[in-house]
C-alpha cells in the first residue's frame, strides 16, 4: 500500500503528475483535466488535516471541443 501524507506547511507534489489527455481520453468521457483544478487543502472538519482536492468546473471556449470540432460546455 502507498500513501502520500500531505504536511499542510510542507507540500511535495513530486510524487505526483498530471494525466490531462484530451476528449473522450480513457472512456469516451466529455471531461478535460486541467493543472489548474488541483490543489493541497484543507479538509472541512478535520483540523490539521490536509488532501488533494480536484475541483470540477463546467467550462466552454477555444479549444473544448469534440472529435469534429463541435464547441462543448
Amino acid at each position: 500500500m502507498w500513501s502520500d501524507e500531505f504536511d499542510g506547511d510542507e507540500i511535495d507534489l513530486t510524487n505526483w503528475t498530471y494525466d490531462i489527455g484530451g476528449w473522450g481520453w480513457g472512456n469516451g468521457e466529455l471531461e478535460f483535466y486541467q493543472e489548474e483544478n488541483v490543489e493541497v487543502a484543507p479538509v472541512p472538519g478535520e483540523p490539521g488535516n490536509t488532501a488533494l482536492k480536484i475541483t470540477a468546473k463546467e467550462e466552454s471556449g477555444p479549444g473544448i471541443v469534440d472529435q469534429w470540432g463541435n464547441p462543448l460546455n
